[in-house]
C-alpha cells in the first residue's frame, strides 16, 4: 500500500501550537512551534522511530529542533534547524539512504545542509542548501534517474548545474523544476505520464529528461503514479497521463501522452497523489474548478458521476486538498468545506455516509491535509488559526492519536503534551 506524504507549511499565529502536519493513511506526524516532533500510528517497519514495531496510539515526542518533515506509510523524515536530515522506517529498497536495505529502528542522521525533503514509501529525495537534488530508493521504473532500473541505497546527486526549486515523486515517477523554470522528469510512462508522446510498457524514461522546453516559466509540478501536472508563473495549467476518469479535463476519458494546456489564470492546484484520478484548480478570482473521479461524491456535484471537463464548484476559495476519494477546500473566511468518501468517518459529519456536495465542517481553519488509499481508509487533519490540531477518519493503527484504534466520525481536538 503506497500513500505519499504532503508537507504543509502553515501560517499559525503565536503560542506553541502545531505549525506543520504530515500524514499517510496509517501514520500522523505533527510539528510544534517549539521544534518538537510528535508521531502516532502504524509502526511495523519502525517508521515511528521508537526502536520497536508496536503501533503508537497517542502522539509521542520523538525529536527536537525540527523545522520540516515528510512521511509515507513506511518511512519518516525530519530536517533539523542545523540542516541535518534524520530518518527511520523501511529500508528494503534503499530508501533510508544508509548504504543497505535494512530497516532503521530509530531516527538516524543521514545528510547535512538539507533544505527540503520529499518521500514515497520506497524512494526519498532531498534538496540541499546549494539547490542540488539527491535521491535514493526504488529505481525499478527508472525513477531514480540513474540510467538504469536498479535500486539506489545511498543518497546520490542527480541534478545538473541549475538549482532545484520544486520536486514531486510518486511510486514510479520523479519530477523536478529548476531555478530557471525548466521541467525534468524520469520514470514510468505507460499511460503517457512522462509527457513525451509515448505510452505502453516501453515508455519508461531512465534519466532525468527536460520536458516542454518551449515553456520557460514553469513554477510547480505534481505527479501521481499515473498523471503529471505543472503550473506556470502566468497561471497556465498543463497535464498529461491517465484520463480514464475524465481526470485530464479535456472532455474525454483517453490517456494523454503530451503535456496539454487545460486551464488559464490558475494560482494553485491539487491532485490526489495516489492515482491522480481527481484534479482541482483555484483561479485568481477564488473560483474552484475540478474534474475526474466522482464515485464517492468527491466532485461535489451532487451525484457520483465522473466529470470529464473542468467545472466550477465554489467561490472565495483560498486552499484545496484532495486524496483518493475526498476533497477539501478552505474559503477566504477560514471556513472548511468537504465532500466525498465518508466510510471511515473522514467527512467529520458524525456518520459514515458519503457526501456529494461541499458541506461546511469547521471555522477559523488555517490548513487541511487528507490522505487515503484505494480501499477508502481515509484520514483528515486540520490546523486551526490558533494552532490547535483536529482530526477525524480512519483510526485502526492508532493514527488518530486518541489512545484508541477506533475510527473517528467528527473532528476532534488532539493535545500534544
Amino acid at each position: 500500500m503506497n500513500i505519499f506524504s504532503k508537507i504543509l507549511l502553515l501560517d499559525v499565529g503565536g503560542g506553541n501550537g502545531v505549525i506543520k502536519v504530515a500524514c499517510s493513511n496509517m501514520t500522523t506526524w505533527a510539528l510544534k512551534a517549539d521544534g518538537t516532533l510528535w508521531g502516532c500510528g502504524y509502526n511495523y517497519p519502525y517508521q515511528q522511530g521508537s526502536g520497536d514495531t508496536t503501533d503508537v496510539k497517542t502522539f509521542t515526542q520523538r525529536l527536537t529542533d525540527v523545522i520540516d518533515l515528510a512521511c509515507s506509510t513506511n518511512t519518516t523524515w525530519a530536517i533539523k534547524s542545523d540542516g541535518t536530515l534524520w530518518g527511520c522506517g523501511q529500508g528494503s529498497n534503499g530508501q533510508q539512504g544508509s548504504g543497505s536495505t535494512s530497516n532503521v529502528t530509530t531516527f538516524t542522521q543521514r545528510m547535512t545542509n538539507v533544505s527540503r525533503i520529499f518521500c514515497t514509501g520506497f524512494q526519498t529525495w532531498v534538496i540541499k542548501n546549494d539547490g542540488s537534488l539527491w535521491g535514493c530508493g526504488s529505481g525499478t521504473d527508472g525513477n531514480q534517474g540513474s540510467g538504469g532500473t536498479s535500486n539506489v541505497t545511498s543518497f546520490t546527486k542527480r541534478s545538473g548545474s541549475s538549482e532545484v526549486i520544486d520536486v514531486s515523486c510518486s511510486t514510479a515517477t520523479t519530477w523536478y523544476v529548476t531555478s530557471d523554470n525548466k521541467l525534468f522528469g524520469c520514470g514510468y510512462g505507460n499511460q503517457g505520464q512522462q509527457g513525451n508522446g509515448t505510452t505502453g510498457n516501453n515508455a519508461t524514461v531512465k534519466t532525468f529528461t527536460q520536458r516542454m522546453s518551449g515553456v520557460t516559466n514553469i513554477s510547480k509540478v505534481l505527479c501521481s503514479g499515473n498523471t503529471t501536472w505543472f503550473l506556470t508563473s502566468t497561471g497556465d495549467l498543463y497535464g498529461c497521463g491517465s484520463g480514464g476518469y475524465g481526470n485530464q479535463g479535456n472532455g474525454g476519458t483517453s490517456n494523454v501522452s503530451s503535456f496539454t494546456k487545460r486551464l488559464t489564470d490558475v494560482v494553485d492546484f491539487s491532485t490526489d497523489i495516489a492515482n491522480g484520478y481527481t484534479v482541482w484548480a483555484i483561479k485568481s478570482d477564488g473560483t474552484l474548478w475540478g474534474c475526474g473521479d466522482g464515485s464517492k461524491g468527491q466532485q461535489g456535484s451532487g451525484d457520483t458521476n465522473n466529470v470529464t471537463s473542468f467545472t466550477q464548484r465554489m467561490t472565495d476559495v483560498s486552499q484545496v486538498a484532495c486524496c483518493d476519494r475526498s476533497t477539501w477546500a478552505i474559503k477566504t473566511d477560514g471556513t472548511l468545506w468537504g465532500c466525498g468518501d465518508g466510510s471511515k468517518g473522514q467527512q467529520g459529519s458524525g456518520s459514515t455516509s458519503n457526501v456529494t456536495t461541499f458541506t461546511q465542517r469547521m471555522t477559523n481553519v488555517s490548513q487541511v491535509i487528507c490522505s487515503g488509499a484505494s480501499d477508502y481508509d481515509g484520514v483528515v487533519w486540520v490546523i486551526k488559526k490558533d494552532g490547535t490540531l483536529w482530526g477525524c477518519g480512519y483510526g485502526s493503527y492508532g493514527q488518530q492519536g486518541n489512545n484508541s484504534t477506533s475510527n473517528v466520525k467528527t473532528f476532534t481536538e488532539r493535545t500534544l503534551e
